[in-house]
């Protein structure tokens, strides 16, 4: 039998709104921090070979996002307390943002696949300060609608991959409500534009 560990730095389990996070860290948070989050079915794994390549030189957080990984699985419910609901997964994203890179210099968003729509909707909430957005083989559409435009317009949107001037939120939605059983249904109005 071979074991694979696919933790790539120090683990702790985090509580957010009753919800159990496992959370991986990596590198010096004294210095820039690179926030990565995951795509749909994934985890921190998904971040093992970028930790590998930065953990010396920029400090690097993530987590499981419920349902996946180590983190809890709880039940879905109907309305603003199901804890699969976008808004949900903003909040618990804030709160860890803010926790986790307290003392870093910078703080840039690293969104995979699905983790890149949370990433672009935190980035225009304007909830927490972010200085950069990464986003690597988005789970959206080739179709710009009125987000796209408005992470444009984002303070650092240079940073942001050529890959996002072509995408867009419909891929994104229909994706997830493909992907997912629990959840609020997204709509082309979740779309915040400035």
């Amino acid at each position: 039998m071979v074991t694979v560990d696919l933790r790539w730095g120090s683990s702790e389990r985090l509580t957010v709104d009753g919800v159990g996070i496992h959370v991986e860290r990596a590198g010096p948070m004294a210095g820039p921090a690179l926030v990565c989050l995951h795509g749909f079915a994934s985890g921190t794994f998904t971040f093992a070979g970028l930790a590998a390549e930065l953990r010396d030189e920029l400090g690097l957080v993530a987590w499981d996002r419920p349902p996946f990984g180590r983190s809890d699985r709880p039940p879905p419910r109907t309305g603003p307390d199901d804890p699969y609901a976008l808004a949900a997964d903003l909040r618990r994203t804030t709160a860890l943002v803010d926790q986790l890179t307290v003392g870093a210099g910078r703080r840039v968003l690293v969104g995979h696949s699905a983790g890149a729509l949370l990433a672009i909707q935190l980035a225009l909430a304007g909830t927490t300060p972010l200085d950069g957005l990464v986003l690597l083989a988005p789970a959206i559409d080739a179709e710009p609608p009125p987000t796209v435009r408005a992470v444009a317009r984002l303070p650092g949107s240079g940073l942001v991959a050529a890959s996002m001037l072509r995408v867009g939120i419909r891929g994104a939605t229909a994706f997830l409500r493909r992907s997912t059983r629990h959840g609020t249904p997204l709509t082309d109005a979740t779309a915040v534009e400035t």
